[in-house]
């Protein structure tokens, strides 16, 4: 449908629309999930994380409270980010409750994969069938858009991906495969020309490449084909380079230029200081910036800005509470994967202190299945914990009877006796 700006399937019957489709998949699964007696009443009292998210939820609902321009609109968002935080997030886990949590890791990254794939298809559909390239050679950012996405959101969807496609260079058997995607993902990146994607695509391709030379099987491989990339990109930058720079001209004209988002910040946090209990809600900051009509509200492209702006300083300290128990589950029992899946995260919360993905629906995804599939790896581990204890403890008990019975055996009245119980316990051992 076009740049959100012109769009008209960002509001109006259109969006309504959408929006009713939408609920037909989300019954569906609610009704699947009764039916297969996967949402119970014991199930519900086990869901992870429901302080800190009712928290967020509650805060959500109260963005802007207290704010005179408040309105229903700003109401029907909060249940929007409720429903991507928190709904989708419990509807995952309860759906995903039996699965093992390697398989279904292993699983993840293969379907990360195949969406980083179609992504690199649809940038390079854009450059060859559309007039993204100029009769000068410079690329013109502005044609750089499909779906619902801009350059922007484009680049950052495909920096996301770029570290679960490197846990499966770690883990998975086709490792080359998943490192060929891997990288042609930051080069589909690099060609978006998003500075915010440049930025942390590279940073966390870097990271990711170093993780393959410090982990798994196959890291003394990797850290030649570390070598061998690094000594590539190199040649090509000595043989093109100016070539490229021609090419990217907009991108690296633009420098750190703030495009405008230090007078976004400035502005959210003076409405942060009229109202700093509950911000100003949802939709009031695009009175001070454009005639941005749209659902998806005008934001300050900052997390921070933003959380004050909108829900004030309630709205910062619930998400901050949800950020530190979302850490939690990574930080026990560290392991590659979690790893690996913590710095997709890490990408979505960089990249969204400079634009807003961690408030808009798709990016929530990927990041809730991230953090399930930590939560399933505690819980694993846990299990095993608890079956091994109870194991020892089992053990501990027969060892003691077994004393108990050769103390017994050389009593002459229970010999007998006790030689049966010995020999039954023994065998019991062995089993």
């Amino acid at each position: 449908p076009g740049t959100p700006i012109y769009s008209d399937y960002y509001f109006g019957a259109k969006l309504y629309i959408l929006l009713g489709v939408l609920v037909i998949p989300l019954a569906s699964l609610v009704y699947l999930f009764i039916r297969n007696k996967l949402i119970t009443l014991e199930s519900l009292k086990k869901l992870p994380l429901i302080l800190p998210l009712a928290g967020l939820s509650f805060a959500f609902l109260l963005g802007g409270v207290l704010y005179e321009g408040r309105g229903a609109s700003d109401l029907h968002f909060a249940l929007f980010q409720i429903l991507a935080f928190a709904i989708i997030f419990w509807l995952l886990y309860l759906g995903l409750r039996d699965e093992d949590p390697n398989e279904l890791c292993s699983y993840f990254t293969f379907v990360c994969a195949v969406l980083a794939s179609v992504l690199i298809l649809e940038v390079a559909h854009l450059y060859i069938f559309e007039d993204v390239i100029a009769p000068d050679g410079k690329i013109n950012e502005y044609m750089i858009n499909f779906g619902w996405g801009i350059s922007n959101t484009v680049a950052s969807a495909l920096s996301v991906l770029i570290p679960v496609c490197f846990l499966g260079v770690i883990k998975g058997k086709y490792h080359f495969v998943y490192f060929a995607i891997g990288t042609l993902a930051l080069v589909a990146d690099l060609f978006t020309l998003s500075r915010n994607g440049a930025l942390f695509g590279c940073l966390f391709y870097i990271l990711s490449v170093g993780a393959c030379c410090l982990f798994g099987e196959r890291k003394k491989l990797y850290r030649y084909v570390a070598l061998g990339t690094a000594v590539t990109v190199g040649i090509i930058l000595l043989i093109f380079g100016n070539d490229i720079e021609h090419m990217f001209s907009s991108m690296i004209d633009s420098g750190l230029n703030d495009s405008g988002r230090f007078k976004l910040w400035r502005l959210a946090f003076d409405a942060f200081l009229e109202n700093p209990l509950f911000g100003q809600g949802y939709y009031s900051f695009a009175e001070d910036w454009t005639t941005y009509a749209s659902f998806i509200p005008f934001q300050a492209h900052n997390t921070v800005f933003q959380l004050l702006q909108s829900m004030g300083i309630f709205g910062f300290v619930a998400y901050l509470v949800y950020r530190a128990y979302t850490l939690i589950p990574f930080l026990k029992k560290p392991s590659v994967e979690k790893l690996m899946l913590l710095m997709s995260i890490g990408v979505l919360l960089g990249e969204s202190l400079l634009d807003n993905f961690i408030f808009w629906f798709a990016p929530t995804f990927i990041y809730n299945l991230a953090i399930i599939i930590a939560i399933k790896m505690c819980e694993k581990d846990r299990n095993t914990e608890k079956i091994f204890l109870e194991a020892t403890e089992e053990t501990a008990c027969v060892e003691s009877a077994r004393v108990e019975c050769a103390v017994a055996v050389n009593s002459p009245s229970i010999g007998t006796v006790a030689q049966e119980a010995d020999a039954s316990i023994g065998a019991e051992i062995d089993a």
